[in-house]
C-alpha cells in the first residue's frame, strides 16, 4: 500500500485552488528550460531525446568514447563541471542503460545557462568525438 505524506496531500489540495494560468505558466517554464538544455546538449555533440513529459533528457554517450555512462558522468563532472546521472541503475539488465545518461532541466534558468557554458567547453576541449581523451 502506498500513501502520500500528509503535508504533500495538503499542498496538493491547496494547489488545486490555483488558477489555470498558474499551471499554464508552470508548464511553459518547464518546456522553455527543457528546450534550452536540449539545444545545449545537441550543440556540444550529444544526440539528446526530447521528452514529452519528465524532468530529464536522456542521451546515448557512445560517440564520446567513455567506457560507459558511469565513466562519462564522472569525467564530465570532473573535467567540465556538469554532473549527469547514469541510467544503468534503473534497468533490470544494467547493460540496457549502460550507454545512456540523463540530464535534468528542473533547475533555475541561470543554473542551466551555467551548465550550457560548461558543456560548450566540452566541445572545445574534446570536439564532438571524445570526452575521455580530455
Amino acid at each position: 500500500m502506498f500513501a502520500s505524506a500528509t503535508p504533500l496531500q495538503l499542498a496538493v489540495a491547496a494547489g488545486l485552488s490555483l488558477p489555470d494560468a498558474y499551471f499554464r505558466d508552470l508548464a511553459a517554464g518547464y518546456q522553455a528550460r527543457r528546450d534550452f538544455l536540449f539545444d545545449a546538449l545537441a550543440a556540444c555533440g550529444l544526440k539528446p531525446n526530447k521528452p514529452a513529459g519528465s524532468f530529464f533528457i536522456l542521451t546515448d554517450v557512445s560517440p564520446f568514447g567513455a567506457a560507459d555512462g558511469r565513466a562519462f558522468c564522472h569525467e564530465l563532472a570532473r573535467d567540465v563541471g556538469v554532473a549527469p546521472v547514469p541510467t544503468d541503475t534503473f534497468y533490470l539488465n544494467r547493460r540496457h542503460g549502460e550507454r545512456i545518461v540523463r540530464f535534468t532541466f528542473c533547475q533555475r534558468r541561470e543554473t542551466l545557462e551555467t551548465a550550457a557554458r560548461h558543456l560548450a567547453q566540452l566541445r572545445a576541449m574534446c570536439g564532438v568525438d571524445k570526452v575521455s581523451s580530455c
